[in-house]
């Protein structure tokens, strides 16, 4: 037989079976004269001979603890599938892992037989094991093998069975094998604890136990000879356990039972009074409750009424100032630069130094009239509101732009019911003033939009130009843009400068739309 690629031979020439390509053989079985199984690194193959060809793919089951296939071995209907991890077995359709010591094990088979009598050998690295009806029982080093691990066995004529061990080959007659006395077996219960004496005075250190815990298919292993379950969950429990020495059969004891019984509190009558306790509790608590929300809803109607009252009052307060600001500041101003302009215009009556002082009386009167009044609308109440703002900054940048021959455009998107703290109003001001005459004076640009925003709380004003954008050490020469930072902070905001891919610069102010609340006390 060969292994190469597509196909196997045997007997030379005279059969020649299609494999199909990826097939990469680990082992095969004889089922018998025209049958064979075949195994490789995915699946189980059963070839016919006569009909030269795949009868039959069984893909690997998810228990298989390895691909790794060192020996397959078919007796009785049943596939023994040797591993580097475990043993496995297949049947009618149904994959069983066979554990040698337990279920969760990992021992690595290296070889397998099958005498006359059907018990199956198995060679592994811990020792030699025979499956039968009657359990498991193994042979290694402290049983009489040279080595625990054993390379491969076979039957000779006289139905002997030879193990290749590391240190030389062991010959088990396996007809007349002896087996040890069990070790002697006693068990002491103390309600859920159980002290076990399992000896052997002839192998002290080849006995094994295990319990078997409330009729699980698994076994465990008893470690110093004591074990507890006082942690189980609560009620009626069982056990069992069983011993032997590692080269005999088990021996098995009755079944222990005992119940793990649920503190006072909770049984059903412990729980029946934590239940009105309970109750008497919430219903004491819910009592105390409603009076402090009965006290605490009329402090605050009482707050909510002073609170509008006080409100008003810094409104009226705020107006009247703004008002007086206005009336008397602003109309001075005003005053001083028609008065400016008068004598400006009168010809022949002063000379030129005056009336170069004059224009520039003019000039401060002018600037100071309108930061003035900048500084006298943010007094107002109307400053509050989002609407007003945009505005205020549109009705600026119309008025300024329009005489520079640039196109302003405007976009919103946001609630007109929104109000900001009554400080921010002039910063964000102050802000967008700069960052428009930065613009006309340096961008060269010819369009601008001033866009506003709201989502999630989050109110965003931009400005954008088609200019030249923003000089690299703009940040660090320019006091206007530092200005606009500074006071950028000042509203626990976010500003950004991005000079845009097809040229222009925007500028975005981002600030958290706070929550008015009420202190409860």
């Amino acid at each position: 037989m060969n292994n190469f690629h597509q196909y196997i031979t045997l007997n030379k020439d005279t059969v020649k079976i299609n494999l199909g390509n990826g097939i990469q053989i680990k082992s095969l079985a004889k089922i018998n004269d025209d049958l064979f199984w075949l195994a490789d690194l995915q699946a189980l193959y059963k070839i016919s001979v006569s009909k030269k060809a795949i009868l039959e793919t069984v893909p690997f089951d998810i228990s298989m603890c390895s691909n790794k296939i060192t020996k397959l071995l078919h007796h009785n209907n049943k596939l023994f599938i040797a591993t580097d991890r475990c043993l496995m077995q297949y049947a009618n359709g149904v994959w069983k892992r066979l554990a040698l010591e337990r279920s969760d094990e990992i021992i690595a088979v290296n070889d397998m037989v099958i005498p006359d009598n059907g018990d199956l050998w198995v060679a592994s690295q811990q020792g030699l094991y025979r499956l039968n009806d009657t359990g498991v029982f193994k042979l290694d080093k402290s049983s009489g093998l040279l080595n625990d691990y054993v390379k491969s066995v076979c039957l000779d004529d006289s139905g002997k069975l030879w193990a290749a061990t590391n240190n030389g080959v062991n010959i088990v007659d396996i007809q007349n094998l002896a087996t040890n006395k069990y070790p002697h077996f006693n068990i002491k219960q103390d309600v859920c604890s159980f002290n076990i004496y399992a000896i052997s005075l002839e192998k002290p250190t080849s006995v094994i136990t295990q319990y078997q815990l409330d009729n699980d298919s698994k076994w465990e292993n008893v470690i110093n000879g004591k074990i507890e379950f006082c942690n189980l969950k609560y009620g009626k429990h069982s056990v069992k356990f069983q011993t032997r020495l590692t080269d005999n059969n088990w021996l098995s004891s009755k079944s222990y039972d005992f119940e793990i019984k649920a503190p006072w509190h909770q049984t059903v009558a412990g729980f029946g009074v934590i239940l009105l306790l309970s109750v008497a509790f919430i219903g004491f608590l819910s009592l105390y409750v409603v009076k402090r929300l009965k006290q605490r809803n009329k402090y605050l109607g009482n707050l909510i009424v002073e609170k509008e009252r006080l409100q008003n009052e810094l409104n009226n307060s705020r107006n009247t100032i703004a008002k007086d600001f206005h009336d008397d500041l602003g109309n001075k101003m005003a005053r001083i630069s028609i008065m400016s302009e008068l004598l400006i215009n009168e010809n022949n009556v002063l000379d030129s130094k005056i009336k170069r002082n004059l224009e520039q009386i003019k000039m401060d009167a002018d600037v100071l009239y309108k930061n003035t009044r900048d500084f006298i609308w943010s007094l107002s109440t109307e400053s509050n509101e989002l609407y007003e703002i945009d505005l205020y900054l549109c009705d600026f940048a119309e008025g300024f732009f329009e005489n520079l021959e640039i196109r302003f455009d405007v976009k919103r998107n946001y609630d007109q019911q929104i109000k900001i703290p009554y400080h921010w109003s002039r910063h964000i001001i102050l802000i967008f003033k700069e960052i428009m005459t930065n613009a006309a004076k340096h961008a060269q640009c010819s369009d601008v939009v001033f866009e506003i925003k709201e989502s999630k709380g989050a109110l965003t004003l931009s400005f954008k130009d088609n200019g030249i954008g923003l000089p690299a050490d703009a940040m660090k020469s320019n006091n206007g843009i530092k200005n606009v930072i500074s006071r950028t902070v000042k509203i626990n905001g976010k500003s950004t400068f991005t000079n845009l891919e097809g040229g222009g610069c925007e500028f975005a102010l981002t600030l958290l739309i706070p929550n008015v609340t009420i202190p409860l006390v």
